[in-house]
């Protein structure tokens, strides 16, 4: 106690560092607390904070911790959040996070989720993407997203990383013009899809900033022309000017703020029912055709305000006040945009499927591990979630192999927006060998119906030991793409041999190792493989699909 009223007395702290890997600046009082906050989100386009947005999302801390987070930079918003914006709060800690090592480190993903609310500076989001994805650093945002219920908001790249879907170049980014030419351009690699950062109401929504300042309006539809096309989804965009803040609550009320006649706010989606809604021409090397009769893309433009008065509804993309429709299309590397009063299509119901916090898309493998044939197993349970605008109606899954079990507790039903419903999966092999199934979830999804869930498992013949490696080993990421992450951290200097399979059982490679590995699979093919790992005294299996 007597520590804490000390603490309560410092009010700045001088720049900390914690080992070599991150840095913190800390202002205020360095005891946790406890706080009945608010959730939110502030979607910042960049350029001068908005005071006006920055005082609504410290009152949605209630008096708590705030954390700011970022890859480059200093200490800049320690003071502004802690005394210059005049709202109370316990504390300010920048958290500079700029290398995988830093994401990693207990103390940085432990901050963040005691925070009441957290903040994303500015910078690369590149950096942020390579620096913070499949980390400590990622759950714990999510944390504070998903289960906290804390208040979230980013600027410049940090909005960037804040959509379901994300663009993060290596480079400066793609132009307007490289965009519309040719919409499979070089620069146009890196479009994430739900595996980052996963924020309420922003469902197929990508975001865009310095909007207007940078001529950014074609490629941002290009980006929507790219979703459609290849992720066979209907597409939303989010675009703020410089100074401008997009302020989102609880129910989905997306306030803008602003004070100068160029603030403004632009909410994007592609109108209808995808294919229906998709481009006409989309195709590496071609100029992106986009009409749709003239009604490709509908556009709610939003003036900010400083009190944030002016809105649009994110519940059921449709709802406004303040702000006007527009037309927007693309044809021969020109963006046409034309005042509407037309609304646009109904929305629809949006299927998504979860396994233990993971996202699952449709079509892509999942290792569910091993079983042992004639011994009970432990089922799995998988989490089916509504996110789209209207109830989307769901039938009960059904398995295409015997040996993958569905028990669902329902047939037909109807779930709500944001509304969720669980079912399990148990593999009970009969032959000793791999397996691969698919669980198919009739909807009335328009663009995912049915939902295929892809399973891959292992069957052994006789037991393998695992208590001993639990929580001692982790793979990541499971699927895997081109390098798959083997972390020993947890085995205490043993040393580890690993014997990489295939399906069938074959050797392809051996590895003996002290230390954790990062192991190159892009040279094989799509599947189920796994791994045997052995000490001295102890083995087990772990299995991973390469997609």
């Amino acid at each position: 106690m007597l520590k804490s009223i000390f603490l309560l007395a410092v009010l700045c702290c001088s720049t900390l560092v914690h080992a070599q890997s991150y840095t913190s600046w800390f202002t205020g009082n360095t005891a946790d607390v406890n706080t009945a906050h608010q959730s939110g989100l502030l979607l910042a386009g960049g350029g001068t904070d908005n005071e006006d947005a920055m005082r609504w999302f410290l009152q949605k801390a209630q008096g708590g911790d705030v954390v700011v987070i970022r890859a480059s930079g200093s200490d800049g918003y320690n003071t502004f959040l802690f005394t210059e914006l005049g709202i109370t709060v316990h504390s300010v800690e920048t958290l500079l996070i700029p290398s995988k090592a830093a994401a990693e480190d207990p103390y940085v993903a432990q901050q963040i989720r005691n925070a009441e609310a957290l903040f994303i500076a500015g910078g690369d989001q590149y950096q942020y993407h390579q620096f913070w994805k499949d980390t400590p650093v990622e759950a714990a945002i999510n944390y504070l997203l998903q289960t906290k219920k804390a208040v979230v908001g980013g600027t410049s790249a940090g909005m960037m990383i804040l959509g379901k879907a994300y663009y993060t170049p290596s480079g400066s980014g793609i132009t307007s013009a490289e965009a519309m030419a040719n919409p499979y351009h070089p620069n146009m690699n890196l479009l994430g899809k739900k595996d980052f950062i996963v924020a309420s109401f922003m469902y197929n929504t990508i975001n865009d900033t310095h909007f207007d300042q940078r001529t950014r309006a074609g490629r941002l539809v290009t980006f929507l022309a790219r979703m459609e096309k290849d992720w066979e989804t209907n597409a939303q965009g989010i675009a703020c000017n410089e100074h401008t803040a997009v302020a989102v609550d609880e129910t989905g009320k997306a306030r803008v703020f602003g004070s100068a006649a160029n603030d403004i706010a632009y909410f994007l989606q592609t109108n209808g029912v995808y294919p229906n809604s998709a481009p006409e021409v989309c195709q590496t090397e071609t100029s992106l055709k986009w009409q749709q009769g003239g009604k490709a893309i509908k556009v709610y433009k939003v003036l900010g305000t400083t009190t944030g008065a002016n809105f649009f509804q994110l519940s059921d993309w449709r709802t406004g006040e303040g702000g006007s429709w527009e037309n927007w299309t693309v044809s021969n590397n020109v963006l046409t945009k034309t005042a509407t009063t037309e609304m646009p299509a109904l929305p629809t119901g949006e299927i998504q499927v979860k396994q233990n916090g993971q996202n699952i898309l449709t079509n892509n493998a999942l290792s569910i591990g091993f079983s042992v044939v004639g011994q009970p197993a432990i089922p799995i349970t998988f989490t089916i979630t509504n996110t789209g605008e209207k109830p989307l109606m769901i039938q009960k899954p059904v398995s295409t192999l015997a040996d993958f079990v569905v028990n669902a507790s329902f047939i037909n039903t109807t779930l709500p927006v944001e509304g969720s419903i669980t079912f399990t999966v148990t593999y009970q092999p009969i032959q000793a060998q791999a397996h691969e199934g698919v669980i198919n979830i009739p909807t009335d999804d328009p663009d995912e119906n049915p939902f295929m869930l892809k399973l891959a498992g292992l069957a052994l013949a006789t037991p393998i030991e695992t208590v001993w490696w639990k929580d001692k080993i982790r793979l990541y990421p499971n699927p895997v793409l081109d390098t798959l992450h083997v972390n020993l951290e947890n085995l205490q200097g043993k040393k580890v041999k690993i014997t990489l399979k295939n399906a069938q059982g074959k050797t392809i490679r051996t590895y003996k190792t002290f230390e954790s590995l990062h192991l190159p699979v892009n040279d094989l093919s799509q599947g189920v493989y796994y791994l045997q790992l052995q000490t001295e005294k102890h083995k087990t299996v772990l299995t991973f699909v390469k997609y």
